[in-house]
């Protein structure tokens, strides 16, 4: 066959693709015909997941009888109240004083 920018040099048309990006377009084609789909195979009965992540989906999750995140506030409202105790008797003991020097003003 003689192309017009073939110069007029025959080409000869191959009969197969043989391109290395071609494996994921005929896996995709044999996907459509169901050919490969006959068996069952990983990819097959899970698509879309392999079998290097699936450990992955576990990572991070761990069993406490409490989440950290309770843990952390509790700690901080029990920080809170302790704070607010010192406060309370702080305040008390000033009232008291206050009573006392006006006790002294009166007599």
């Amino acid at each position: 066959r003689l192309t017009p920018g073939a110069k007029g040099k025959a080409y000869h048309p191959v009969k197969q693709d043989k391109r290395k990006s071609a494996g994921p377009r005929t896996r995709n084609y044999a996907a459509q015909g169901s050919r490969e789909k006959a068996s069952a195979t990983m990819r097959n009965v899970f698509p879309g997941s392999e079998i290097n992540n699936i450990p992955s989906i576990s990572k991070g999750i761990y069993e406490q009888e409490d989440a950290i995140y309770k843990l952390n506030d509790q700690k901080e409202e029990d920080k809170l109240l302790k704070n607010n105790e010192s406060i309370r008797i702080l305040l008390e003991g000033l009232e008291e004083k206050e009573l006392l020097t006006e006790q002294k003003n009166e007599s």
